[in-house]
């Protein structure tokens, strides 16, 4: 990496500067402050004869609008300030909830790895392939590389030896295979041979494609390291999430853009780098071998703002892990002066209303006669009525004794389904999905006492049965005496957010096919509940499933079968355990169960249970295949604690050494433990 270059750069810059994140621009508030003069200057001159006579009607009501047009622009200059500081409240919370998850996921995808690689090193088939070099025992190694490679969705597991070469790899049958390649110089493999764990983030010498890289040593049975087991994973995931901002980077500790949102700006440095550490990184070929130009003349830093292109962007940015990699993200400001804009162009316009009709009402004053007040009156309450009834929110009002509702716009009738006629006079009540109704009439009870409701969130009905959520603003309409008569509400559509959120977390933790969790779900789930054991001294009891003959059902029936098949085990596992018990697929064709408060002594009725549900389904007529899984137990002794990667990793040995002596009983069906 080095310095700036004299290059242009796709995204110039013209400066970079620090600045207070709720700080306001008082030299442009000055400038959209001076517009409000020209109009107000207008009206004293138009008005100035009515100024001279200072003892008529008129002249109290000049002094009246003056007063009024002074507090509409105070309280108007008010909200836009408010409007600057909400708009920049924003930006910095958007940024800061988007760092947030990226974070979150970024250090899962690589503790997943970790995990990973460390429970690799660890199988009983990889050592062998090191110490003998057979044939027999190199396929086996290739055996758990390409399991561990199809249940964790990663790009490729391979093995090296002392010498830093490749000996087997879930990618040996491809054109990029890394068989025969010589690792050695890489960080990773001298971190493992060291002992450590390694993690490293690059573009690949062979496959030209940016991945992240976890390694362990693997030790013979006297402790000695004689190889690095390597898993890398794809980032590509966290680069899709990044597009979702206009300039998102990951960045290593000199600031060399690994993922960004922007491709022009892959492999190029944020800030100037030093030329020496430039020269070892171009050697090293961890981002290609080009040279690295700077994009900003010196470090950004978390609450920066900078100036790139001609526009201002907020920085915010968070340490990924101990090595100095961090996570950028540049928000544009424009929201900030177009908040202001809006701001203040309705109070312009808001004074030039007033002064117009003013104007207005002293030029025609004499002439004007009370039916012409009245229709102007009309006319007036037409146009509310209009706005009232064509609003993009649904508004209605409550009797606050009877809950019957006393009218309500077309958007309401247009959402809803129902005819105005079916809405106005029904209670209130009847508008919401049956499970909301009670929370609904304590909400109710609480608008009575303190004449609001604020952002509550309801599902109302269709009159089709569908549901709606909707956001829900309430104010009281009081008599003479305080005493609360009806309400005035807004409702707002929020189904599509709601949906989406839904969607997200749903996404996030549930495997799509199956409905139990997935890797992630349960991983997480299971490691709170493991803690939660630890401190209440409870048992647990670990199963890893994996289906009999599921190639061959694939092969022979289709994949569709093949996800029936997924579908009927969990179905399965879901009958044989509580709803308590945490169940996921953790790969294609794999199955994990943490049975709480499960002991050794329940394995036997455990085993039963499974083994009867697998009966019932295989006894059903008309099956093409039959259900067959082989299972391992593990259990998680408080006094005797292990991490879930442990648990898992002897489970999942148990239950290979049941597959593998079942391979003698072609027929077996059922449960093997």
């Amino acid at each position: 990496m080095g310095v700036c270059r004299a290059e242009k750069s796709p995204f110039p810059l013209h400066k970079i500067y620090v600045r207070n994140p709720l700080k306001f621009s008082l030299s442009k508030s000055r400038r959209m402050r001076s517009l409000l003069n020209q109009p107000l200057s207008c009206f004293l001159k138009i008005m100035d004869p009515a100024i001279k006579k200072r003892n008529t009607p008129i002249y109290q009501h000049l002094i009246f609008l003056l007063i009024f047009l002074t507090i509409i622009v105070g309280a108007g200059w008010s909200v836009v300030d408010y409007l600057e500081y909400r708009a920049r409240r924003e930006i910095i919370m958007g940024n800061e909830n988007a760092v947030s998850i990226l974070s979150i996921s970024f250090t899962y995808t690589m503790k997943e790895i970790a995990g990973a690689v460390e429970a690799l090193s660890g199988s009983p088939w990889i050592a062998p392939a090191l110490i003998s070099r057979r044939d027999r025992d190199i396929a086996k190694a290739n055996s758990v590389l390409d399991r561990y490679n199809s249940s964790l969705g990663v790009s490729v597991s391979y093995l090296i030896d002392r010498k830093g070469l490749t000996i087997a790899s879930s990618n040996r049958k491809a054109p990029d295979s890394f068989v025969g390649q010589s690792y050695r110089f890489r960080p990773y493999f001298m971190e493992a041979m060291e002992g450590k764990r390694g993690q490293y983030f690059a573009l690949g010498v062979t496959s030209g494609k940016r991945g992240a890289y976890a390694s362990n040593p693997v030790r013979d049975e006297n402790g000695k390291i004689i190889g690095v087991a390597v898993i890398k994973k794809d980032l590509d995931e966290i680069e899709t999430y990044l597009r979702n901002y206009p300039f998102g980077s990951i960045v290593d500790q000199h600031g060399i853009i690994f993922l960004s949102s922007k491709k022009e700006m892959l492999f190029k440095s944020l800030w100037p780098v030093n030329r020496e550490i430039e020269k070892a990184l171009i050697v090293s070929r961890q981002f290609g071998d080009k040279p690295f130009h700077a994009l900003l003349p010196r470090e950004v830093k978390d609450g920066m703002t900078v100036e790139l292109d001609g526009t201002d962007y907020y920085v915010s940015r968070a340490a990924l892990n101990a090595e100095g990699w961090s996570l950028v993200l540049m928000a544009p400001t424009d929201k900030i002066f177009l908040y202001k804009l809006i701001g203040l162009i309705t109070i312009v316009l808001l004074c030039a209303l007033v002064l117009i009709l003013t104007v207005i009402s002293y030029m025609t004053f004499r002439a004007m006669e009370r039916k012409r007040a009245q229709k102007t009156l009309q006319e007036s309450e037409a146009k509310y009525y209009d706005l009232y009834e064509n609003a993009p929110d649904m508004y209605l009002s409550v009797d606050a004794k009877t809950t019957v509702i006393l009218g309500c716009n077309n958007t309401l009738v247009l959402v809803t389904g129902y005819a105005k006629e079916e809405i106005i006079g029904r209670s209130v009540f009847d508008m919401f999905q049956p499970d909301c109704v009670e929370e609904a009439k304590i909400a109710f009870q609480h608008f009575t006492v303190t004449g609001e409701v604020r952002n509550a969130e309801r599902q109302i009905k269709r009159k089709d049965g569908s549901a709606l959520f909707v956001s829900l603003n309430s104010s009281a309409v009081r008599d003479m005496d305080g005493a609360i008569l009806y309400s005035r509400s807004i409702w707002r559509d929020i189904t599509e957010r709601k949906q989406y959120e839904q969607m997200i977390n749903s996404l996030a933790i549930t495997d799509q096919l199956t409905g139990l969790y997935n890797r992630r779900g349960f991983i997480t789930l299971a490691e709170q509940q493991l803690k939660q054991s630890q401190r209440k001294k409870e048992r647990i009891l670990l199963l890893f499933a994996d289906l009999d003959n599921m190639k061959e059902i694939n092969d022979n029936l289709g994949h569709k079968k093949g996800d029936d098949v997924l579908v009927e085990t969990a179905d399965v596992l879901k009958k044989v355990f509580r709803k308590m018990d945490i169940i996921g697929r953790i790969g294609g064709d794999e199955f994990a169960v943490l049975a709480i408060e499960g002991s050794p002594e329940d394995s036997d009725i455990i085993k039963k249970r499974l083994q009867d549900q697998i009966d019932n389904y295989n006894s059903r007529s008309g099956r093409a295949y039959r259900l067959s899984i082989s299972t391992g137990m593990a259990y998680y002794d408080p006094l005797n604690p292990t991490s879930l990667d442990e648990l898992m990793s002897h489970a999942d040995s148990l239950m290979y050494e049941q597959k593998k002596g079942m391979r003698g009983a072609p027929n077996s069906v059922g449960v093997e433990t």
